[in-house]
């Protein structure tokens, strides 16, 4: 029998004890009285919460059983949402998938993956929600396509809570926020995006259970987080700085030239948005006193899509550094001689599959259930049995971790970032439409080829540039003049097509700005080879 039908069978996780999906609506004139009976559930959730239980459940669980569990809510979070949601019970029709007949993990990987564009922009948003009762859920967050186009992703009360608890155990578990009063600096964008809201009331919804914990949310503002950080610091034990890494960076920079001595507070950061690696952790780990690059460093792998979907441990981050010097490891684990970021998730809210030419692929529930979802970020799972036979030293460390119970038995998943080329600036997704479109100018589009390729570099003080190299049409003379006007030209235009960049640059100004090179037509960098037809608009380096 399908899930939904099953009575009192709402499939909780083991760590947090949330439902899987939202109760049918009940309705009493225009109130749904269900989510009344929802938020009593979440709250008690919130409340009855133990951080130091589930630590004990994380390390006594085997790796096998929590992909069991994943698996098992997985295919339950399949069949309700063939039933309740409209939009995927129309496209289960289209690919003429019965899903009743999915009952195995083996059965439930020939279900099609969605994506933005074969399904989430294929139909109506209502339709997208469960019951196809948008106004059921709370809050709507919203991330910017490769048009620029924004995405309007609803978000209910379980996607919430989850978020909120997973903050609660990493926060504690690495942080020690439970040990230390904190000063939290929020300085993710705030406004629509998903970041900087979740974010805040994560550590908020902390502050209310009891932690000695104080939010400030000044933003995508260095100015505002360095006028805070001298009054308000020594009030407290230590400060975390939530940020997109080279945002933290700038921050550091920044404060140390207004006298800050960093050295004399113990500062933690909470990044997301963007890989970086580990020559940078260890380099800003000095730029703050020498603080230890393991134990003050955290990671998140998060989208608008779904919150979080991963974050870093100590595990993951002992592994990481261990193969960071080690061409061959990265090339068994990954394929790839490039240093991926590495985190470990848990299948129970986020199970993840791998999936094609090194895609991966997940499911989990929200206010937008997604069933096998394509981000197209290009990456894998990975379980510890292959990190030992990787890198056999590796079990040693595991051991001593095991011993001191901080061992998570969750598996890996590593990700390189966007398989479909999309640059990272300052954790704005910047599209290669979006520099195509500045060269369509009237006074530029003749003097380019059209040909771009975008590429993030670290300058000599480990501060992130955006490069756009550019090929000018054949008999176009490179000049200073056209320099100038192409360069004015891709940064207006990515200000006014991609709210993202829009907010980056309003923040950060000068180094938010792309560098552009123009080439003479012809070179080899530009030219499609025998492998591969297809133009490569990113470059990424090491």
């Amino acid at each position: 029998m399908p899930a939904s039908n099953k009575k009192n069978n709402n499939h909780k996780d083991t760590l947090f004890g949330l439902p899987l999906f939202p109760p049918l609506p009940q309705k009493k004139g225009k109130l749904n009285t269900a989510n009344q009976q929802l938020t009593d559930d979440t709250e008690k959730a919130i409340k009855s919460f133990s951080p130091a239980e589930a630590r004990k459940t994380l390390t006594s669980t085997s790796e096998q059983e929590w992909l069991t569990r994943g698996q098992n809510r997985a295919i339950a979070l399949f069949h309700t949402a063939a039933e309740r949601v409209p939009a995927y019970k129309d496209f289960l029709s289209k690919n003429k998938i019965k899903h009743d007949k999915i009952k195995t993990i083996q059965d439930f990987q020939n279900v099609p993956p969605v994506d933005k564009q074969n399904y989430l922009r294929a139909y109506p948003l209502g339709s997208l929600a469960w019951d196809g009762e948008l106004s059921s859920l709370q809050m709507i967050s919203v991330s910017s396509g490769s048009s620029g186009t924004p995405f309007f992703w609803p978000r209910g009360q379980i996607l919430d809570a989850e978020t909120m608890l997973e903050h609660e155990l990493f926060l504690t578990s690495f942080f020690e926020m439970d040990k230390y009063s904190t000063l939290f600096l929020i300085c993710f964008a705030m406004g629509m995006y998903v970041a900087g809201p979740i974010t805040l009331n994560s550590v908020l919804r902390m502050g209310r259970k009891g932690y000695p914990v104080t939010a400030v949310s000044p933003g995508y503002s260095p100015d505002d987080v360095l006028a805070v950080i001298p009054k308000l610091a020594p009030f407290y034990d230590q400060v975390v700085i939530a940020g997109y890494p080279p945002y933290a960076k700038e921050i550091i920079d920044k404060g140390k030239e207004q006298g800050i001595d960093w050295s004399k507070i113990k500062t933690r950061l909470l990044l997301a948005g963007e890989g970086f690696n580990e020559t940078w952790r260890t380099y800003v780990s000095e730029l703050i006193g020498n603080q230890s690059p393991i134990y003050n460093f955290l990671n998140l792998y998060g989208s608008a899509d779904a919150a979080v979907l991963g974050h870093e441990t100590i595990t993951s981050i002992i592994a990481r550094r261990r193969i960071d010097n080690d061409t061959e490891a990265r090339l068994k684990l990954f394929g790839n001689e490039r240093m991926p970021s590495l985190l470990q998730y848990h299948p129970e809210h986020k199970f993840f599959e791998n999936y094609g030419d090194n895609e991966i692929i997940f499911t989990a529930p929200g206010g937008i259930p997604l069933v096998r979802y394509n981000i197209h970020d290009h990456g894998g799972t990975l379980k510890h049995q292959d990190f030992i036979d990787a890198c056999p030293e590796l079990k040693e460390y595991f051991n001593e971790l095991k011993q001191e119970n901080k061992l998570w038995n969750l598996p890996f998943v590593y990700v390189f970032g966007k398989s479909d080329q999309t640059a990272i600036v300052y954790g704005a997704n910047v599209y290669p439409e979006n520099i195509k479109k500045a060269l369509e100018h009237e006074e530029i589009r003749q003097t380019c080829t059209g040909k771009i390729i975008m590429r993030m570099e670290l300058d000599g003080n480990k501060d992130q540039r955006f490069h756009v190299d550019i090929e000018c049409a054949p008999n176009t003379q490179d000049n200073k003049e056209l320099l100038e006007k192409i360069s004015e030209s891709v940064y207006k235009t990515l200000l006014d097509v991609n709210s993202e960049y829009r907010v980056v640059a309003k923040g950060i100004i000068k180094r938010a700005k792309p560098i552009v090179h123009l080439y003479p037509y012809g070179p080899e960098k530009f030219r499609s080879n025998s492998t591969n037809a297809k133009h490569k608009w990113l470059h990424k380096s090491e």
